[in-house]
């Protein structure tokens, strides 16, 4: 998570329990790597190949003694690496160290090519020493860079206060996935949804009789949440209900919203827990925006996402306005799960894809490979971007509800799609965005 006036020098590293498995690792690694080479010494002949020319012929010979030398100076390269992963204000990367996402990367990397200096002696020896040819090491090599780009691949989030909002998505190169908001577009990034989806019909609804008014998916986006714990891979913010969001919502509750970052994934989790002493009802949302792989502001709108359903499938009936029907239309614009869509695909406001349908869509990029895939179990699936604009955006966003159908006149606990909560219950669900990225 970004951190405010971060200074890498006052950061302070102590023991995890990831750390503890590294060093595990690298103890039981570094003897089972020094009893092979000692063991293959000990069976070498008196002359060995110490270096080899571009064919893979040998073009030197010595003692085989001295082929641990090399393996000697790598161990202790290996020692320093992780010594140095306790001591980040001393790591010297090729880019600015902003945030303790990052400071977090490199102590992996450092901590995985320790690691990997431990297994290249065991390939010099056993390359050298007569038991293969050199092609041991290009293999560990190789290997080794597997294990680099796996930590590479970690990614970086930013969370405001404000609505609990994702604002960031970064890989370990710096680039972004999530839209930025900007508002000749679309202001908005991740907002959360709560307590309604979509809009209730004239911003009014009623309970037991007595009206109440929301804006356009609630109010929880432009309210603050309050910090409640913060780790390495999670962090958890929490609104509670107060006098002020009962003027236009009456019941007593708490929304916590968590982010958990596990690799190339976020899992986003709502939980809903309701504090007051009658049933309480809501419906809760994702909004997620994502930048659409290699276009550019001013550029034609083009992009593809594919489903996890190749078969024929329903929509709801929307309008212009943001509004619809209850009633079904045919979800033209996939084919054999595959979804094109330009700017005149929003020309009736969201796509909204309802009886759990889908649940899985992948964001895809120039080369067909997916750069972002969300996958989901909520009963409805919406896609948006805002129609007439071209906008190099596109939304995909979970719902636990769907708004007043345009001919709905009843109280709010019977609107369509609905969640109710005992006095305190609890309601909890997730979903997770993993950034893939596009391959060269």
């Amino acid at each position: 998570m970004e951190q405010n006036n971060f200074d890498i020098k006052k950061i302070k590293v102590h023991r995890t329990t990831e750390a503890t498995v590294f060093e595990i690792v690298f103890v039981l690694t570094a003897l089972i790597v020094w009893g092979l080479i000692i063991w293959m010494v000990h069976r070498a002949p008196d002359i060995v190949p110490t270096h080899f020319d571009a064919s893979g012929k040998p073009n030197a010979y010595g003692s085989p003694t001295g082929v641990t030398i090399p393996c000697v100076l790598l161990t202790i390269g290996a020692v320093v690496c992780m010594v140095c992963a306790y001591f980040p204000r001393h790591i010297n990367m090729p880019f600015e160290i902003r945030n303790i996402r990052q400071v977090e990367q490199c102590i992996r990397l450092l901590r995985v090519t320790g690691i990997t200096f431990l297994l290249i002696p065991l390939a010099l020896a056993y390359t050298m020493l007569g038991m293969s040819s050199p092609s041991a090491i290009p293999i560990l090599a190789t290997v080794g860079l597997i294990l680099v780009e796996t930590v590479l691949l970690q990614l970086s989030i930013v969370v405001s206060e404000k609505g609990a909002e994702l604002q960031s998505i970064k890989d370990a190169n710096g680039k972004e996935y999530l839209w930025q908001g900007d508002p000749a577009f679309w202001p908005r990034r991740s907002p959360i949804l709560f307590p309604i989806v979509c809009s209730v019909n004239n911003d009014t609804y009623t309970v037991d009789g007595k009206e109440y008014h929301l804006p356009r998916h609630g109010f929880a986006r432009d309210t603050d949440f309050k910090l409640i714990a913060q780790g390495d891979r999670k962090i958890t913010f929490a609104l509670e209900s107060s006098a002020e969001t009962k003027q236009v919502y009456p019941y007593d509750f708490t929304l916590s919203v968590s982010y958990v970052l596990d690799n190339n994934k976020i899992g986003v989790i709502w939980h809903v827990h309701n504090t007051d002493t009658q049933e309480i009802h809501f419906q809760i949302g994702g909004h997620p925006a994502f930048n659409i792989p290699g276009m550019k502001a001013g550029e034609n709108q083009y992009g593809r996402i594919r489903l996890d359903n190749e078969e024929p499938m329903d929509a709801l009936h929307s309008y212009g306005d943001g509004s619809h029907e209850m009633d079904e239309v045919p979800f033209i614009e996939a084919e054999n799960g595959i979804m094109e869509f330009t700017d005149n695909t929003w020309r009736n406001d969201s796509i909204k894809i309802h009886k759990c349908q889908l649940h899985r869509a992948e964001l895809l990029g120039a080369g067909g490979d997916p750069e972002v895939i969300v996958t989901f179990r909520t009963p409805v699936i919406a896609f948006w971007s805002p129609f007439g604009k071209q906008a190099p955006f596109v939304c995909i966003e979970p719902w636990y509800g769907i708004g007043d159908p345009r001919s709905f006149k009843g109280e709010f606990k019977d609107k369509p799609l609905m969640n109710h909560l005992q006095p305190g219950a609890s309601f909890m669900s997730r979903y997770d965005i993993c950034i893939k990225g596009e391959k060269e």
